[in-house]
Protein backbone atom coordinates (compact mmCIF):
# COMPACT_ATOMS: atom_id res chain seq x y z
CA UNK A 1 0.00 0.00 0.00
CA UNK A 2 0.91 3.61 -0.73
CA UNK A 3 1.59 5.71 2.25
CA UNK A 4 0.86 9.61 2.39
CA UNK A 5 3.49 11.84 3.31
CA UNK A 6 3.47 12.75 6.94
CA UNK A 7 3.51 16.55 7.90
CA UNK A 8 7.05 17.15 8.44
CA UNK A 9 7.45 15.50 4.56
CA UNK A 10 5.30 17.96 3.26
CA UNK A 11 6.87 20.94 5.09
CA UNK A 12 10.17 19.27 3.44
CA UNK A 13 8.99 18.75 -0.13
CA UNK A 14 7.33 22.40 -0.29
CA UNK A 15 10.10 24.22 0.99
CA UNK A 16 12.64 22.07 -0.80
CA UNK A 17 10.71 23.41 -4.44
CA UNK A 18 10.45 26.82 -3.24
CA UNK A 19 13.86 27.31 -2.34
CA UNK A 20 14.94 31.26 -3.45
CA UNK A 21 11.43 32.30 -2.41
CA UNK A 22 10.46 34.27 1.09
CA UNK A 23 9.09 31.92 3.13
CA UNK A 24 8.62 33.85 6.14
CA UNK A 25 4.94 34.77 5.45
CA UNK A 26 3.82 31.43 5.47
CA UNK A 27 1.86 29.84 8.01
CA UNK A 28 2.80 26.34 7.38
CA UNK A 29 0.14 24.46 10.03
CA UNK A 30 -2.30 25.93 7.77
CA UNK A 31 -0.85 24.84 4.62
CA UNK A 32 0.14 21.32 6.28
CA UNK A 33 -3.36 20.92 7.64
CA UNK A 34 -5.22 21.62 4.01
CA UNK A 35 -2.10 19.49 1.91
CA UNK A 36 -3.29 16.47 4.02
CA UNK A 37 -4.16 13.80 1.59
CA UNK A 38 -2.39 14.77 -1.23
CA UNK A 39 0.23 12.28 -2.69
CA UNK A 40 3.88 13.24 -2.25
CA UNK A 41 3.22 14.37 -5.65
CA UNK A 42 0.92 16.26 -5.57
CA UNK A 43 2.59 18.40 -2.74
CA UNK A 44 5.30 18.95 -4.88
CA UNK A 45 3.04 19.85 -7.81
CA UNK A 46 1.50 22.47 -5.60
CA UNK A 47 4.73 23.93 -4.52
CA UNK A 48 6.00 24.08 -7.84
CA UNK A 49 2.33 25.64 -9.29
CA UNK A 50 3.25 28.43 -6.49
CA UNK A 51 6.24 28.83 -7.48
CA UNK A 52 5.51 29.44 -11.36
CA UNK A 53 2.35 31.89 -10.38
CA UNK A 54 5.11 34.25 -7.89
CA UNK A 55 7.32 34.24 -11.01
CA UNK A 56 4.96 35.17 -13.60
CA UNK A 57 3.83 37.91 -10.61
CA UNK A 58 7.61 38.87 -10.27
CA UNK A 59 7.22 37.99 -6.71
CA UNK A 60 9.96 36.97 -4.25
CA UNK A 61 7.86 35.52 -1.75
CA UNK A 62 5.48 32.95 -1.36
CA UNK A 63 2.56 33.28 1.18
CA UNK A 64 -0.09 30.74 3.10
CA UNK A 65 -2.83 31.97 0.49
CA UNK A 66 -0.77 31.39 -2.40
CA UNK A 67 0.27 27.75 -1.29
CA UNK A 68 -3.63 27.02 -0.58
CA UNK A 69 -4.89 27.94 -3.70
CA UNK A 70 -2.10 25.74 -5.23
CA UNK A 71 -3.85 22.83 -2.99
CA UNK A 72 -6.77 23.54 -3.87
CA UNK A 73 -6.05 23.44 -7.61
CA UNK A 74 -4.50 19.97 -6.84
CA UNK A 75 -7.77 18.50 -4.86
CA UNK A 76 -9.95 20.09 -7.95
CA UNK A 77 -8.08 18.37 -10.57
CA UNK A 78 -8.44 14.95 -8.61
CA UNK A 79 -12.50 15.46 -8.18
CA UNK A 80 -12.61 16.06 -12.04
CA UNK A 81 -10.94 13.03 -12.76
CA UNK A 82 -13.00 10.69 -9.78
CA UNK A 83 -16.02 12.28 -11.80
CA UNK A 84 -14.63 10.90 -14.94
CA UNK A 85 -13.14 7.76 -13.82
Amino acid sequence: TYELPTDHAIRCAMTRRLTGFDLSPVNWEDVIGEAGGLSAADVIQAATDAARRAVLCAKTDITTTDLLHSIDRRKKIHSLGDRHG
